[in-house]
């Protein structure tokens, strides 16, 4: 399995709260780089996951 393909199987494993908690977290991170919170806020898990990887490659 692919790297992507492993971040989107994680994420889809995760309950509605746990993956609101999960963008809480990148949102308010202290170190560079941040997730804004229209990168992630209402997007789908592709979405998501393409943020991640655009974000922290």
């Amino acid at each position: 399995m692919d790297k992507r393909k492993a971040v989107q199987s994680t994420l889809s494993n995760l309950s509605k709260e746990n993956l609101a908690k999960f963008c809480h977290e990148l949102m308010h991170r202290k170190e560079e780089p941040q997730v804004e919170r229209n990168m992630v806020e209402g997007k789908s898990l592709l979405e998501i996951t393409d943020v991640l990887f655009s974000t922290f490659r």
